[in-house]
């Protein structure tokens, strides 16, 4: 169980990290804006700890990201993680050809490797 739960908040992390990037957020801005220290924020990305029920439903809401990506199961929602990815890729810079190349990739990858 343990190591599900550190699993999980590597991957909380990931995600919080990734979403404050493409938002053009410091640790420390993201810190002001929700009220904790920069410890704090920099602990959540790292998967030392997890942000309390109230900061991640904050964090979801200022970095739109999809409150549910992972499930009470601790495993990441898929469908949710699709959806992120792919908000990932439209706030990305890239050349009007190989965005929907990697739209369709994004998509094809969770048809495929979807569960059973």
């Amino acid at each position: 169980m343990q190591e599900k739960l550190a699993k999980e908040n590597a991957q909380r992390g990931q995600i919080i990290r990734t979403a404050r990037e493409i938002a053009g957020m410091t640790q420390a801005e993201l810190a002001d804006r929700l009220t904790v220290s920069s410890n704090s924020v920099c602990s959540w990305e790292k998967g030392d700890a997890k942000p309390s029920v109230k900061h991640w439903s904050a964090l979801c809401d200022l970095l739109k990201i999809p409150p549910d990506i992972i499930g009470a199961d601790h495993t990441i929602n898929r469908e949710s993680a699709r959806k992120f990815q792919l908000m990932i890729l439209q706030n990305t810079h890239l050349c009007p050809k190989c965005q929907p190349i990697l739209e369709a990739f994004i998509n094809k990858y969770y048809r495929t490797n979807a569960p059973e």
